[in-house]
């Protein structure tokens, strides 16, 4: 198919669809302009993604922390000599 076939087939679909071309071309648009924003101030955009990280506790430790309320925060080695120690003084 030519460039002109494609572009008279582009133009029959707007044709026929007037409101569903304006909206793609509207979300074209805009997001050519923001991409355009993006690369033109790309290094302040990426100071203030740093800066909302700072903000956030858990980013700042450089460690991953997960939660599982069924396992122990202790040490599975400690885990096990306490649980020794618990069953020596029951007996």
């Amino acid at each position: 198919m030519t460039a002109s076939r494609t572009l008279d087939a582009v133009i029959a679909v707007a044709r026929r669809h007037p409101i569903s071309a304006m909206l793609v071309m509207a979300g074209t648009g805009l997001l050519i302009h923001r991409v355009r924003q993006e690369m033109a101030g790309s290094e302040s955009f990426y100071r203030r993604i740093e800066a909302k990280a700072g903000r956030v506790s858990v980013l700042n430790t450089g460690q991953a922390r997960l939660y599982d309320p069924d396992v122990s925060p202790r040490h599975p080695t400690q885990d096990a000599m306490e649980s020794r120690r618990e069953m020596q003084a029951r007996v």
